[in-house]
């Protein structure tokens, strides 16, 4: 099974949210692969870039292998569309990719992408 979650999922694990973990920890196990567009990469390092400085020390060693596994094991999906349905570019951008894998699980830790609608 494939999963595409968005980049608050990974910051929220990283703060201990525990669904957020779990389902870090259930990749990591082999229970599913993530699929990240270059876009979501790209974000992905913009948003860690900034958060860097306010990690703790514990939480820089799981920030690294969480990167190493979306940039190493993680499948590359690259939207051939680009869904035109949130409030914000980078969420329709999340969305794209989750259609084009397709994906049978979407992560999201915050619930503001202002859907205007959505179809599969």
């Amino acid at each position: 099974m494939e999963v595409v979650v968005d980049t608050n999922v990974i910051v929220d694990a990283l703060q201990g949210d525990d669904a957020c973990k779990l389902v870090l920890t259930k990749e990591d196990n082999g229970y599913y692969t993530f699929a990240v567009s270059d876009f979501m990469r790209e974000e992905l390092i913009h948003v860690f870039r900034r958060i860097f400085s306010t990690l703790l020390p514990e939480q820089v060693l799981p920030l690294c292998t969480i990167l190493l596994r979306l940039f190493h094991r993680a499948r590359r999906v690259n939207p051939t569309r680009t869904a035109r349905l949130c409030a914000h570019a980078a969420d329709d951008e999340f969305l794209s990719c989750a259609v084009e894998a397709p994906t049978e699980f979407l992560g999201l830790a915050a619930m503001n992408l202002g859907l205007t609608g959505w179809s599969r």
